[in-house]
């Protein structure tokens, strides 16, 4: 009844290839940077589509949304929840810079790494890199993050909150000061 895998995968890169390539059939051997074994749930959102870099063996759940002003990048093997929201643009923070519709978004890259699962509902702010084997748990929102082996879910060996917060200050404190800025 409905579009089978080869079609929808034909469809999704067709939205991953750059504007000057779609419907012409001259230009549709434009290289769409997406690797095989792809799969990934309607709906899908993206706002332009060819800074979107996905890797080998990558699903990626319903209803995700990413905008991409600049290059998102998604490494091999990554399972990608649904409902997440890949962000790659914000305003200012500051009222008399906001302007409204005049006013002036900025874009960074999101690079995500081999190997990284990231549940359902998770936010994903511009600038952010994970690195590879990273766990993210459902629901929670990375901002300016760098994560390298690192495990960022509710339940941290079955603990919430505080000792969650005390461990990774441990985990931190332990860590090369060129490492400690770029975690949480």
């Amino acid at each position: 009844m409905g579009l089978s895998r080869t079609e929808r995968l034909r469809i999704f890169r067709d939205i991953l290839r750059p504007p000057h390539a779609r419907g012409n059939t001259a230009a549709s051997d434009v290289p769409v940077d997406m690797g095989d074994g792809v799969c990934v749930d309607a709906p899908f959102g993206c706002e332009y589509g060819y800074n979107i870099s996905i890797g080998h063996d990558v699903v990626i759940g319903s209803n995700c949304l990413i905008q991409d002003p600049c290059k998102v990048r998604i490494g091999d093997k990554c399972i990608i929840g649904p409902d997440v929201k890949l962000l790659g643009n914000s305003w200012s923070s500051n009222p008399a810079e906001r302007s409204g519709s005049a006013g002036v978004a900025r874009g960074k890259p999101i690079t995500i790494e081999e190997n990284v699962l990231i549940g359902a509902g998770v936010i994903i702010k511009e600038g952010v890199r994970i690195g590879r084997n990273c766990t993210i748990g459902p629901g929670k929102v990375v901002t300016q993050v760098s994560l390298v082996l690192f495990t960022l879910t509710s339940f941290m060996m079955g603990l919430r909150g505080t000792v969650t917060n005390y461990l990774l200050h441990r985990i931190l404190a332990k860590a090369p000061h060129s490492t400690r800025q770029h975690l949480v």
